[in-house]
């Protein structure tokens, strides 16, 4: 699936390629009809682009040039500089350039540790994480409604006080880290937070 079709309108998230396998990227067809700015890690760039997947700009130019011809088929590409071990930094550089929102993909195995990375950001900008597995929606404001399917959730704070109404098993002043909830009928939920920013996780 390419991405590049149409300009690209800063008011769409743009998409950060942290990991990738070729499930993963055919599940991220919807989110590339919307040509979104795509930013790729060394470790995945390979990956895409042997799917077909435009890149727009990477964290920085590799020190290896084995990826050099790779490159100029991507061309114009520009760096897009902040570490890729501190995704934060990269919400500092979209936030500057007007981005709303950024979408990030990754492998069911390296979801965590890209979970414990993102959430030292404190500021506005709205991120959703998908693997091939999960959905991980960070949600800014309290309370948070929804109308969720028959399926498994969770919750993943930091030491926030949790409420929650809906689910099977509904909690009250919980604190844990994560919190495990299920759904067996489909129906309006609602999760009050101490003090969001927190991340709720919806099994595909």
């Amino acid at each position: 699936m390419s991405s590049h079709h149409i300009v690209r309108d800063e008011q769409e998230p743009a998409l950060y390629i942290h990991a990738a396998d070729n499930f993963l990227l055919a599940a991220l067809g919807d989110l590339l009809e919307w040509s979104p700015t795509v930013i790729c890690s060394e470790e995945a760039l390979q990956k895409v682009v042997d799917y077909g997947t435009k890149v727009d700009a990477i964290p920085h130019m590799p020190e290896s040039t084995d990826l050099d011809a790779i490159l100029r088929s991507q061309a114009p590409i520009r760096v897009m500089p902040f570490d890729p071990g501190k995704i934060a930094e990269l919400f500092d550089v979209l936030a500057s350039e007007n981005y709303k929102g950024l979408n990030i993909a990754t492998t069911k195995g390296k979801h965590e540790e890209l979970l414990a990375d993102v959430s030292s950001y404190r500021g506005p900008m709205d991120c959703t994480v998908y693997t091939p597995a999960h959905r991980i929606v960070r949600i800014r404001h309290a309370p948070f409604q929804k109308w969720l399917a028959v399926g498994h959730y969770a919750i993943l704070g930091q030491g926030q006080t949790f409420d929650t109404r809906g689910f099977d098993a509904d909690v009250s002043s919980d604190h844990s880290p994560q919190i495990a909830m299920e759904k067996s009928t489909a129906g309006l939920v609602r999760i009050d937070c101490s003090e969001p920013p927190f991340w709720f996780i919806e099994e595909l």
